[in-house]
C-alpha cells in the first residue's frame, strides 16, 4: 500500500512512515473542525418573522420572497398574531421533519431522546419559547435542536446544534 505515506526500503517489503509536517497540520485542522462539528457546537441564528429560511445543514440563511422558488432550506418562523408569543418554527419543504417538545429546553434534548419522538413535515401551531424545544430532521437527514428562543417584535433569536 503505496500512498505516498510510506517509503519503500530499497527491495525490501517492509515500508517505513514519513512524516509530511504540511499533511500532519491539514490533518489536525480536519480534526478540530469535525469534533466542533461532532460535539455539537452551539450556533445562534436570528430569523425574521415568515421573510427568512435557514439552510440547517450549511447555516445559510434565504430570503423567503418568491415561496415558489426551489430552497435548500430546512426551516422558517412563522407569526401567530393570536397570542402574546408569536413565533411558530415550520419545516419550509416536505423532505424536513420537526418534532416540537414543549416544556423541555434546549440542554435537556441529547441524541438518547430523539428515538421516542415523534416527528412530523406539519408545523406545530404551538409557541415558540425559551424553554421549549424542536428537533429538526433536515432534507440532508441529519439531526438538529433549536431552542433558547427569545422573540422580538420582528424576529426570533434561536440557539442550535447538531444531535
Amino acid at each position: 500500500m503505496k500512498s505516498g505515506v510510506f517509503r519503500k526500503l530499497g527491495s525490501a517489503v517492509s515500508y517505513k512512515p514519513v512524516l509530511l509536517s504540511a499533511s500532519i497540520a491539514g490533518v489536525v485542522a480536519l480534526a478540530v473542525l469535525l469534533s466542533a462539528s461532532a460535539m455539537g457546537e452551539v450556533l445562534q441564528q436570528s430569523l425574521a418573522f415568515e421573510v427568512q429560511e435557514l439552510d440547517l445543514d450549511s447555516g445559510i440563511v434565504n430570503e423567503a420572497i418568491d415561496m415558489s422558488a426551489s430552497t435548500t432550506a430546512d426551516i422558517k418562523i412563522a407569526y401567530n398574531a393570536d397570542r402574546d408569543l408569536h413565533s411558530v418554527v415550520v419545516p419550509v419543504t416536505e423532505h424536513v421533519e420537526m418534532a416540537f417538545v414543549e416544556g423541555v429546553a434546549f440542554d435537556g434534548i441529547t441524541l438518547d431522546e430523539v428515538a421516542n419522538l415523534a416527528f412530523s413535515s406539519e408545523a406545530v401551531d404551538l409557541p415558540f419559547s425559551a424553554n421549549d424545544c424542536v428537533v429538526v430532521r433536515s432534507d440532508q437527514g441529519a439531526l438538529y435542536k433549536i431552542g433558547n428562543a427569545v422573540e422580538s417584535d420582528t424576529s426570533v433569536t434561536f440557539n442550535y446544534a447538531t444531535l
